[in-house]
């Protein structure tokens, strides 16, 4: 699903559909270290948001939202809050 994810992005990680799964945390990670780190950060945040939507199609909001909990324990409070308008 990352490599849909990266596939999806249609950006700087669209190559990554073509790199190993193993290797490509890897190219990843060295493409993100040699970027501007504000671009960095961007890129990342749009490759995860993807995956993150991917993983919730595929296995529902209930389930991943109980997957990133036990991964981050703190998430809620590190999410930004949308306020009402």
């Amino acid at each position: 699903m990352f490599v849909r994810s990266a596939k999806l992005t249609r950006g700087e990680f669209a190559r990554f559909a073509e790199i190993s799964v193993l290797a490509g945390a890897t190219k990843l990670r060295e493409c993100l270290q040699a970027r501007d780190p504000a671009v960095s950060a961007e890129s990342a945040e749009t490759l995860f948001a993807t995956f993150f939507a991917l993983i919730t199609t595929f296995i529902g909001e209930r389930l991943t939202t109980q997957v990133l909990r036990s991964a981050w324990p703190t998430i809620e409070q590190a999410a930004p809050r949308e306020t009402e308008k």
